[in-house]
């Protein structure tokens, strides 16, 4: 070590020293503040998260009909259940048609209180990879015979309101 410090010396490499042993302890400082133990057998402090009930996923297939009515039906309940107790919810929605998709992530959160309901929406013409998702807060959600409606998002669906089918309809 003495060696290269004279090394260092006679070329004039003394302030590169110095910067490089500033580097190493300033790492060495970052590495032990980064560090999840405290001394004398203490821990952590948690950090608090708040946890969303997954309600599944709802496929369709290119005529727009839920691929299992059956867990679209279960899916949809268990997020419009979350929804009426305004409990942090997501649910995934999918249509499928011949060469496009579009994926919807409803959310559901408590904010103070406040039942807040967005829309994480992508597409995708294949063989494209999904868009960047847009998001939109919708207002209402509705569950009815036909599936579950979520309304208020913006331009999303029609008129603003999204049907996630839990039915086969023949006459479609």
């Amino acid at each position: 070590m003495k060696m290269v410090i004279s090394h260092l010396q006679r070329y004039g490499g003394t302030k590169l020293l110095i910067v490089a042993i500033l580097a190493i302890f300033v790492s060495a400082a970052l590495v032990a503040c980064g560090s999840s133990t405290t001394g004398s057998g203490g821990s952590a402090t948690p950090t608090t998260q708040v946890q969303a009930q997954n309600c599944g996923t709802v496929n369709t297939n290119p005529r727009g009909l839920p691929t299992d009515v059956n867990a679209a039906r279960q899916n949809e309940q268990c997020f419009y259940q979350a929804y009426q107790q305004c409990h942090n919810a997501s649910l995934v929605f999918t249509l499928h048609g011949l060469d496009t998709s579009m994926v919807h992530k409803f959310t559901i959160t408590n904010h103070n209180n406040q039942c807040i309901i967005t829309d994480a929406m992508q597409h995708s013409i294949a063989p494209a990879p999904l868009s960047p998702a847009q998001i939109f807060q919708c207002s209402t959600m509705s569950l009815v015979t036909d599936g579950l409606h979520i309304s208020g998002c913006g331009q999303e669906g029609n008129n603003g309101t999204i049907i996630v089918p839990s039915n086969i309809n023949t006459s479609v």
